[in-house]
């Protein structure tokens, strides 16, 4: 992708629109979000700091626990 970034949480703030318009589209058919293709590289980023999360992330359990203890 050509977005420019320097810090890994410059990612919090790409579009799913950004993501697609910078060649990112097709990773979308492998992985359902950009969060699940961006914590490959940087997985030690916070989901909910993202600019959106997928409807189902808050309908697993464990993303609430995970939350709660950050």
């Amino acid at each position: 992708l050509k977005l420019g970034f320097s810090d890994p949480e410059d990612w919090y703030q790409v579009t799913a629109k950004e993501f697609k318009e910078n060649r990112g589209g097709s990773l979308l058919t492998y992985y359902p979000t950009i969060i699940e293709i961006v914590q490959i590289l940087h997985p030690n980023l916070i989901p909910w700091y993202f600019h959106t999360l997928p409807n189902s992330y808050w309908q697993d359990t464990d993303n609430h626990k995970g939350f709660l203890l950050f």
